[in-house]
């Protein structure tokens, strides 16, 4: 973003229209704007192990994006993972009124026409501050998640890529891969 950039933002942070009382001390959120029926929408779509295909296409196209579309990208992919984990039973750390949260958060970022309509210049600004906002919030939860998926999802998934490539490599008729082995003096 640019000087200009953060002056419009910030003045319209400053400028907002919504009347919704502070959901802190002195933060307004725009969260009402979420449906009970959208929140619900997302939360069957989980049920299901998935997403909508219009908020999966979505966060697909926030990667790769400026920095403000890219924290509301990769935060949404968190809260995703971590809400999927905790559906699961595999991350049981996880209150109702944590869950209703993060549902309700990203609800209001596959929202298109929001505080900020997303088509708009800095339509993200809002998304971006309710997101914040959240991951400042869960940020104890959201640090206890990472640390259990490093400790138990990121070896399953080396596991599963070295396994495939051991698979590509047979299915393609190579043979398996040499791996250096140390001996006791370093060389191999």
């Amino acid at each position: 973003m640019n000087t200009s950039e953060v002056h419009s933002v910030n003045a319209w942070l400053r400028h907002r229209r919504w009347a919704q009382p502070p959901a802190g001390p002195s933060r307004h959120s725009a969260l009402h704007m979420v449906t009970a029926g959208e929140v619900q929408e997302l939360r069957n779509a989980l049920a299901g192990a998935m997403l909508p295909p219009d908020f999966r296409a979505k966060l697909a196209g926030l990667s790769g994006q400026d920095l403000t579309r890219h924290y509301v990208g990769s935060h949404s992919r968190l809260f995703v993972s971590l809400l999927l984990a905790a559906q699961n039973g595999a991350f049981p750390a996880v209150t109702l009124a944590e869950r209703e949260r993060l549902l309700k958060v990203l609800a209001y970022v596959r929202k298109e026409n929001d505080a900020i309509a997303d088509y708009e210049e800095h339509g993200f600004a809002d998304d971006l501050e309710e997101v914040r906002a959240a991951a400042a919030e869960l940020a104890p939860l959201l640090e206890r998640f990472k640390r259990w998926r490093l400790q138990h999802q990121v070896p399953a998934m080396w596991l599963e890529c070295a396994a495939g490539a051991g698979v590509a490599r047979a299915s393609a008729g190579l043979p398996p891969a040499r791996t250096a082995r140390l001996t006791s003096n370093g060389r191999t």
